[in-house]
């Protein structure tokens, strides 16, 4: 026994030498690769590094953890079966394998097609060649129908492209035979057509979501809309049609909304408009009212509800694509609708009925606020649609006068509810549509008068708004408006409007100069009170347009004047009287400019003191009698010598800084 023991011992202790120089070894591979990494500039890596352990140092009798090794497989080991089927197509993507992508994907899709459409004119050219019975010829397509089907779930597991190709183009047989059973070949009641479409439509909903494939679902999409179209004996059938379309939709809404599938909604979408434009075309007539208004008001609310009112309902934000389809929905429904019910009563009511339309929007967007506001696109999306209806409202209700102005007000009703949800989107929306009023109110109204006055009077109105809720770009509409209505205005006043008045400043042209000058002195007044550093060159620009406009005014006035009383004995001072009008100006403004310490309105009293003493010597020395060159000149020098004296009196005054 001690003999074994003996043995047992050295054998352990050759064993522990043997270990002992692995750990050597390996401690100094260590030192080799850490210097080898340090010369190079390469970092270690964050696994566990070698422990370096004296000779002394006993080995742990405890193993290694038993889960390491297994932790390291599951890293390489694919989750799953599917993933080990995936690693080759995962690979052919990423090294842009474009001939594996055509031959594995493409010609699948083009295959299934080609199938299917040379099984659609097959079974045409089958009857009009009375080959096959009308019986014969639906039973073959359903049975290559349902045999491809089984050959797509049958290689599914294998060949899982390849597999959703024969599936889709299965359903399509399926969807074709059934329908031409029914409307081309009249084997089945409309009952049955019914209840095996949608058989038919329930297992390739089924399938696509099973699969979770959507190309399965929109190949079913394809083949839904599509046998209509094919596959039709040109009688009118809009009941059966619309109600199959109906069900259809329905089913790919429901879709959609259970995989998330915002494909299915715009695709469907799209085939609907389609159809009803190809119905309406070839097969409408007044007495398919009832059914295809039905539809157009069933697809309406169906897609309002899954663009919108799901959305709301679980509280998730809309997506580009969704909001496309809110916008689309509202103007495809109201074309529709003013086409079909033109024929109608309704058709002198189109405008109120653009306007329930977009109450209804407005509504659902205060309760999209209310319920989601993180969702602000949606909320904006509903808005713009509601003011889009309003204003093809105002364009159909109203007389096309009095158009432009409900524009306006419109605009300035959108402008308030852009400030109220702070959103400058909705700000650009209304200025569009002030854009759109201020261009019809000329197109559509004669009196160029009420013209200026209305334009001058909504360049006011627009300024208050853009002062009270303190956004600048509404201010600026304001003066855009402001130099539009006063351009209006100067060109009444110097032109056949003012001619045609008979009394002295009391006409319309005049008054409509006038109320230029001031609402252009009230925005510059406003302007001082909101002290705004970054405005100032516009505040400034706005007193110019002021001051410029009294100089027009009082120019136009004089000649009226003298329009009305001419002056009989060749010697008409006329002249006279409008360089002592521009000189008596040039002094107001001089006193004004001196007293307030404005430096602009002084240079604008120079420039037009200048602007007199020219005329004075290049027109009225030729026009005027001498009584009047004396008179003129006289007064012209007293003026002068007086600026010259408050320059010399005030001289200490130009030293300071100018006054705001």
């Amino acid at each position: 026994m001690f003999g074994v023991n003996k043995k047992t011992r050295e054998m352990m202790e050759r064993m522990r030498r043997q270990q002992e120089g692995i750990i050597n070894s390996q401690r100094l591979l260590a030192d080799r690769l850490e210097s080898i990494e340090n010369k190079l500039g390469i970092e270690p890596p964050a696994s566990p590094s070698v422990v370096k352990e004296s000779p002394q140092t006993q080995i742990p009798a405890k193993p290694l953890r038993e889960d390491a090794g297994v932790q390291v497989q599951m890293k390489v080991k694919p989750e799953s079966v599917s993933d080990l089927k995936a690693i080759p197509e995962r690979m052919g993507r990423e090294q842009g394998n474009i001939e594996f992508e055509i031959g594995r994907t493409w010609f699948n899709r083009l295959g299934a097609g080609a199938v299917i459409l040379g099984l659609v004119y097959f079974l045409k050219y089958s009857f009009d060649n009375q080959w096959i019975g009308p019986t014969g010829r639906i039973v073959l397509g359903i049975m290559v129908g349902l045999v491809m089907l089984g050959a797509g779930e049958r290689l599914k597991k294998k060949y899982v492209i390849y597999s959703q190709g024969l599936i889709g183009a299965g359903s399509l047989a399926l969807y074709f035979s059934v329908y031409a059973a029914y409307n081309f070949y009249h084997l089945i009641s409309p009952a049955w057509a019914f209840v095996f479409l949608i058989v038919v439509m329930t297992n390739a909903v089924f399938t696509a979501v099973r699969h979770d494939s959507l190309t399965i679902g929109i190949l079913g999409i394809i083949g839904g809309y599509g046998a209509p179209l094919l596959i039709s004996t040109g009688t009118p059938l809009p009941w059966i049609f619309f109600g199959y379309l109906c069900i259809l939709t329905l089913g790919i809404l429901g879709v959609s909304i259970y995989k998330r599938w915002n494909s299915f909604r715009l695709i469907s979408f799209f085939f609907n408009q389609l159809l009803i434009l190809v119905w309406y075309v070839g097969m409408y007539r007044n007495e398919f009212i009832l059914p295809t208004f039905i539809f157009v008001v069933v697809n309406f609310l169906a897609y309002l509800a899954i663009a919108s009112g799901y959305n709301i309902k679980v509280k998730s934000q809309v997506n580009s694509a969704e909001t496309i389809l809110i916008f689309l929905n509202a103007t495809t429904f109201f074309i529709w609708s003013r086409i079909f019910l033109q024929g109608t009563m309704m058709k002198d009511y189109m405008g109120f009925y653009a306007l329930v339309t977009a109450l209804a929007y407005i509504y659902i967007g205060r309760l999209a606020y209310r319920l989601n506001q993180e969702d602000k696109k949606q909320v904006y999306t509903l808005f713009v649609v509601a003011i889009k209806l309003i204003t093809v409202a105002f364009y159909l209700q109203l007389s096309h006068k009095y158009v432009g102005y409900a524009w306006v007000l419109e605009a300035c009703g959108i402008f308030f509810l852009g400030s109220l949800l702070k959103n400058r989107f909705l700000v650009l929306v209304g200025i569009i549509v002030l854009v759109l009023g201020n261009m019809a109110i000329p197109t559509w109204s004669r009196n160029e008068n009420y013209i200026a006055i209305s334009w001058l009077g909504e360049a006011l109105g627009l300024f208050l708004m853009g002062y009270k809720l303190k956004i600048p770009e509404i201010r600026f509409c304001g003066m855009a408006v402001l130099i539009l209505g006063s351009i209006a205005a100067l060109g009444n006043a110097s032109g056949y409007q003012m001619y045609m008045a008979k009394v002295f400043l009391l006409n319309w042209p005049s008054f409509a100069l006038l109320l230029a000058v001031s609402v252009s002195g009230t925005i510059y007044y406003l302007y001082n009170r909101l002290v705004l550093e970054k405005e100032n060159y516009v505040k400034t620009g706005v007193g110019v347009w002021a001051l410029i406009l009294i100089f027009f005014f009082l120019t136009f006035e004089n000649m009226h004047f003298f329009q009305l009383h001419p002056y009989k004995y060749f010697l008409s001072p006329e002249q006279l009287s409008l360089s002592l009008l521009w000189m008596i100006y040039a002094i107001v403004l001089f006193s004004w400019g001196l007293k307030r310490n404005i430096k602009g309105m002084r240079y604008a009293a120079l420039g037009l003191t200048s602007v007199t003493i020219i005329k004075a010597f290049l027109m009225d020395l030729a026009h005027l009698a001498t009584i009047y060159r004396i008179v003129l000149f006289i007064i012209l020098g007293l003026i002068l010598l007086g600026i010259s004296f408050a320059y010399q009196k005030k001289q200490n005054l130009f030293g300071r800084g100018e006054s705001q």
